[in-house]
């Protein structure tokens, strides 16, 4: 009996080790194609997934899938701050580009803006605006857009690429405006904890607005130009767009404000004030010659597990560990600081 009890003793121990350095065998395969999958999907090598399409309700309400030959209207997602995450110019010049080939052809006959965005970077926000507008006039399409929340800063500049635009009465739409993020200066902070830094540049301005050593009368000035022109550019865009609004009003009285839907609409930066997403929808159908029926609404998503999975990629895949300050308090990403911003940021 005691020799049986070994016998089945050791059968168990040597079958727990072949399980156990099995699951390490087939752990130590799959880690490096995971690896070399998340380099090639991250954003590091200029890669951007292809979109893949997800069918939305129609202004019935209804998700109805249609045949390869229904008509579409392209429902393009402006949502998050403009420049990061989904919202970059990469990811929704992808988009439009998308909707063209493959089984989408010449399907595309609107476009819907489903705008939820407080601005962000002012370069992403032109870029996104331009292939907007080219796209409408390359394809002769119409582009509505429509928020039922924020409109504002560079959301509101891509809107402006849109023939109509549509706002729930309580939306808050405007903050047309430029700014940088903000520089700090912790010299004060250095001499009472006894810290001396010293910054070696060659060029003139190079050391600008540095801080770690006392500012200079007017050493601003050179990003006050930056944003003054930015501003110039935003002011001259929406009275382009607008022609209802008043420049004079826009710069002196209205400012980089924002509104309410109504009041929006009262003063130009608007088409339409109470409206629905429904109701905004079947205005856009009707703009492209589509019967309720015979349409089908279609969003392009860009992400994917890939990109998710590596949204945060641990210091064991990139090599490097990341030192990071917590900037919350300023409202600013640390992506978007150093960077001309058209963004409406009420926490600072």
């Amino acid at each position: 009996m005691k020799f049986i009890h070994e016998s089945l003793f050791s059968s168990a121990i040597r079958s727990f080790l072949k399980t156990f350095f099995g699951i390490i065998g087939i752990g130590a395969a799959i880690i490096p194609i995971i690896i070399i999958i998340g380099i090639l999907g991250s954003g590091d090598t200029g890669y951007v997934s292809t979109p893949t399409p997800v069918i939305l309700p129609n202004a019935e309400g209804e998700r109805v899938i249609h045949d390869a030959t229904a008509p579409i209207i392209l429902n393009v997602d402006i949502s998050g701050v403009v420049g990061m995450k989904e919202l970059t110019k990469d990811k929704v010049c992808e988009q439009l580009i998308q909707s063209r080939e493959g089984v989408y052809g010449d399907r595309v006959k609107a476009i819907m803006l489903t705008i939820h965005s407080p601005g962000g970077i002012a370069s992403d926000g032109e870029a996104i605006y331009l292939a907007i507008k080219k796209y409408k006039e390359k394809y002769d399409v119409p582009v509505y857009a429509y928020t039922d929340s924020l409109c504002a800063s560079g959301g509101y500049q891509i809107a402006l690429a849109a023939d109509k635009i549509y706002a729930t009465d309580m939306s808050l739409i405007g903050s047309v405006g430029a700014i940088f993020s903000p520089f700090f200066n912790v010299t004060g902070l250095m001499e009472k904890v006894g810290v001396e830094a010293k910054t070696i540049y060659s060029g003139k301005g190079k050391d600008a607005m540095n801080s770690v050593r006392p500012w200079t009368p007017d050493e601003d000035a050179h990003f006050q130009n930056i944003i003054d022109a930015q501003y110039e550019d935003f002011v001259a865009l929406v009275v382009k767009e607008r022609p209802s609004v008043s420049k004079k009003k826009l710069v002196n009285e209205y400012g980089a404000n924002i509104f309410i839907g109504k009041q929006a609409k009262k003063i130009g930066f608007i088409d339409e004030s109470g409206a629905t997403y429904d109701g905004t929808l079947t205005a856009l159908a009707t703009a492209a010659g589509l019967e309720p029926e015979e349409y089908q609404v279609i969003k392009l998503q860009t992400s994917n597990w890939i990109d998710t999975f590596f949204e945060k990629r641990s210091p064991l895949l990139t090599g490097t560990v990341e030192h990071t300050i917590d900037m919350s308090a300023t409202g600013i990403a640390p992506e978007l600081m150093g960077k001309p911003l058209y963004l409406y940021n009420p926490i600072r």
